[in-house]
């Protein structure tokens, strides 16, 4: 009887180079790619589902061998892992394509995780619109179960990832997939807030985001700028009351969380509330058309960018006991997108310096964002908006309406980043209610 060189027992399903993968990915990826905030999604339920189903296990290690690839290359090939890479990403979309075809509602999420780790994939090799192809899929296959089966309770990890990626679409010039409709907001609002594990509260403020953004993209002024008609100025109220509700939820579950012994990771708190923050201006100048507007919330630029420097200070790690991976990159957009806005949008001269010093001490990927990117871009707007104050103390360049950008955003060519990046920039220089004058322009980011 002859033996494999591989004499272990084995637990896991696979190749022993697939097997390999797996390690590295329990053992670095899981808990790195998932953010901030600790999710049942990438520390139990993919774990699970990688002893179960093929195209799971073909994913991971596609996935893994990727991050290998893109962000640890020392002491291993780049050429193998990519070949790797692409080779079980080609298994594990077979095996989706034939589980899909005779999968039964139940197995529903089994199929959403696929799409999951399809856009992790994609994220990671940097291919945008990849990433966002797999994005419609997944959102397509709820909306047709929701429609097969009229079931609207789909309130899981799983799901709720999914949300997340979908609020931040209009970031990237694409319509947010709806699910919610008025009368299921409404059914919210009687519940008061309560939060049992902080991935609650994330995804109530992600309700929150995800319902201001339906808000601002269906409602309409009367002649005198007030909202048109008076349902929906009580669902403004009702988006606006969220926030402090919120708040109130959130700092008493971390009350209660200390109380039962259970330490909250403080990074993933700060993490929250920059969240919070971030749609709470969303939320109260959705109305405006006056770029202006943003300068009366100071106190949230400042608790955002206060907020991210305290995740700086407390991600360091001398003894270098973290992942590589940790460092470089996140699925979740945790940072960036938040502090991309406050630099863009806050005009105080030294709050938004402190944005874009953050962002230059943060080299991580997140998600859609690429934040050497955000950064470049975030430094030529302060430029554009500052060019006639540069005789100016820096404390002094606040810069007129007339003198604002209303927009400026970086477009991937072909799903990816190119240096220099297409960079589109609207300004209203008569003044808000005239005309506005857009632009392209290319911005060196490396």
């Amino acid at each position: 009887m002859s033996f494999s060189a591989d004499h272990t027992l084995v637990m896991t399903p696979g190749s022993k180079q697939e097997r390999q993968y797996l390690n590295t990915f329990y053992a670095q990826g899981a808990g790195c790619v998932s953010g901030l905030v600790s999710s049942d999604l990438w520390n139990t339920l993919i774990p699970q589902l990688i002893h179960q189903q093929p195209m799971i296990r073909h994913a991971v290690v596609a996935v893994s061998a990727a991050c290998l690839e893109q962000f640890c290359p020392i002491g291993s090939s780049v050429s193998q892992n990519s070949v790797i890479a692409l080779r079980q990403y080609n298994k594990a979309i077979k095996e989706f394509v034939d589980f899909a075809s005779k999968a039964q509602s139940q197995e529903l999420e089994q199929l959403l995780v696929g799409c999951i780790l399809f856009i992790c994939l994609e994220m990671v090799r940097g291919d945008q619109n990849q990433a966002l192809s797999h994005l419609d899929g997944a959102l397509q296959l709820i909306q047709n179960y929701r429609a097969r089966t009229g079931d609207r309770a789909l309130d899981s990890p799983i799901f709720q990832f999914l949300c997340r990626l979908n609020n931040q679409q209009p970031y990237l010039g694409r319509a947010i997939v709806t699910f919610e409709s008025e009368a299921d907001f409404k059914e919210m609002d009687k519940e008061p807030m309560h939060f049992e594990n902080i991935e609650q509260a994330r995804a109530t403020i992600a309700t929150m985001q995800r319902r201001a953004i339906m808000f601002s993209e269906s409602m309409s002024l009367n002649e005198n700028g007030e909202l048109a008609t008076e349902e929906m100025q009580q669902e403004y109220n009702a988006i606006l009351q969220m926030s402090p509700a919120w708040e109130a939820a959130f700092q008493k579950f971390i009350v209660e969380s200390a109380k039962k012994a259970k330490p909250l990771d403080p990074r993933a708190i700060l993490s929250l509330e920059i969240m919070h923050h971030t749609c709470t201006v969303y939320a109260k100048t959705c109305l405006s058309h006056i770029e202006s507007d943003y300068d009366a919330h100071v106190s949230h630029w400042e608790a955002i960018i206060h907020a991210a420097e305290q995740i700086l200070l407390l991600s360091v790690d001398p003894q270098n006991t973290t992942s590589p991976l940790s460092k470089l990159f996140s699925i979740e957009a945790e940072i960036t997108p938040m502090l991309s806005l406050t630099a863009a949008k806050c005009r105080d001269p030294l709050l938004r310096r402190r944005a874009v010093s953050v962002l230059a001490c943060h080299p991580k990927r997140e998600g859609f964002w690429n934040t050497k990117v955000a950064h470049a871009l975030v430094e030529r707007v302060i430029e554009f908006e500052e060019a006639p104050l540069t005789a100016l103390p820096i404390e002094q360049r606040i810069p007129l309406e007339n003198q604002r950008l209303c927009l400026a955003y970086a477009t991937a060519t072909q799903g990816v980043y190119k240096n220099p990046v297409p960079v589109f920039m609207m300004w209203k220089p008569d003044g808000p209610e005239n005309a506005v004058k857009t632009w392209w322009e290319y911005l060196n980011w490396q």
